[in-house]
């Protein structure tokens, strides 16, 4: 912790820092499993779109890896933007990104001229991925979804969260397809499970502008 210290403390210039960044972002990336960056076809489609006062809702289904569907709801401002733009990751939720409570969220962020690109963790909202007869989850939507994965995941030497930073990764791959987006203003922002998902993308995404964490383990 010491040497850490004093390596942070003898950064001088922005170079300085600018390099430090790219050390720690690879770091955390190996740390992590981070997948290497593809240039797979999105896919991207917008299956129906829902008028608001104010705004629309755009519902989206994009590839995070081919074969691989997330899905996402837009909140897309009236007006002709280039708008500023948020990839909201939800928390702990069964819902997901149709939680009451980050929708509350997303749609204040859209009224105040915020795209928001709001997609679903695995294992929670339209991403079950262990499901019953029923099409329920046999082994219990959220945490318990997410540690059925993850163990299996460690053997490939990756953790669940390279695979939830790559759904937000390619989520910013979308949103700078779209001529409604201001490029140079695209954040992330969570709450929960979205905190560590937005603190996990922030740490290795040099291309966001901002990251909001609410809290986080």
């Amino acid at each position: 912790l010491d040497a850490r210290r004093a390596r942070v403390a003898a950064l001088r210039t922005r170079a300085d820092v600018e390099a430090y960044q790219r050390t720690v972002r690879t770091r955390i990336a190996e740390q992590i499993g981070v997948l290497p960056a593809t240039e797979a076809p999105l896919n991207g489609q917008v299956t129906r779109t829902t008028r608001r006062d104010g705004y629309r809702i755009e519902h989206l289904v994009y590839e995070s890896l081919p074969g691989v569907p997330v899905t996402a709801l837009l909140y897309v401002p009236d007006g002709a933007g280039p708008f500023p733009a948020v990839i909201g990751t939800a928390g702990h939720a069964d819902e997901g990104k149709a939680s009451a409570t980050y929708q509350h969220a997303w749609i204040s962020l859209a009224r105040r001229g915020f795209v928001v690109l709001a997609h679903d963790p695995p294992g929670q909202g339209e991403r079950l991925e262990y499901l019953d007869a029923s099409g329920g989850s046999r082994v219990g939507i959220g945490t318990r979804e997410h540690m059925m994965t993850g163990l299996q995941v460690l053997l490939t030497g990756r953790t669940i969260g390279a695979y939830m930073v790559q759904d937000s990764r390619r989520a910013l791959d979308y949103l700078l397809t779209r001529p409604d987006v201001d490029a140079k203003r695209i954040a992330v922002a969570g709450n929960s499970g979205g905190g560590t998902q937005a603190a996990l993308l922030a740490a290795v995404e040099p291309r966001l502008a901002a990251a909001v964490v609410s809290c986080y383990m």
